[in-house]
């Protein structure tokens, strides 16, 4: 008993000191449509080679209100004139109705053709609409400096490749 009130005593202490220690530098303003915030991100990357840091980020799911539930990716980079992250490439996809949880984002290069991929798991929720839609999308960078992701379809980009794991 003696040893979890010196834990929680010195844990006490050192939460006083830590607060002061933490100074945020930068907010990223979020789309008005992902009204309970983000989810995975992958952050601190310069895929496009124009010399700016970038976050890829995904949307959450928690349903409470707005579009969360259809999953979403952006991409932030960061603007050295302004200071600030901007927003300048999104994508929706189309084809998943519904996330049901988080999903998974990570990056690699699957195809070994040297170009970074975002590879993306959203959470699916079988439903009639869609009752295999995919698990795994792989939406290829660009390394000329332009935004975009993936291929433009309509206004909207869709991953490179994609699969719903199964036969």
């Amino acid at each position: 008993m003696k040893k979890m009130f010196y834990l929680f005593l010195m844990l006490g202490i050192s939460s006083l000191f830590a607060q002061d220690s933490f100074i945020r530098s930068f907010e990223i303003p979020v789309p008005t449509i992902e009204n309970t915030g983000m989810g995975e991100v992958v952050a601190g990357v310069d895929f496009d080679g124009d010399g700016r840091k970038e976050i890829y980020q995904i949307n959450n799911m928690l349903d409470q209100g707005g579009s969360e539930e259809i999953p979403k990716i952006y991409k932030f980079e960061f603007n050295p004139d302004s200071g600030t992250w901007d927003s300048v490439w999104a994508a929706t996809i189309t084809d998943i109705p519904q996330q049901n949880s988080w999903g998974g984002l990570t990056t690699g290069d699957w195809d070994k053709d040297g170009k970074p991929e975002i590879i993306w798991t959203p959470t699916n929720y079988i439903s009639g609409i869609n009752p295999n839609p995919p698990r795994i999308l792989v939406f290829e960078t660009r390394s000329d400096g332009s935004e975009g992701i993936g291929v433009d379809v309509f206004g909207n980009a869709s991953p490179n490749c994609q699969w719903t794991i199964t036969l």
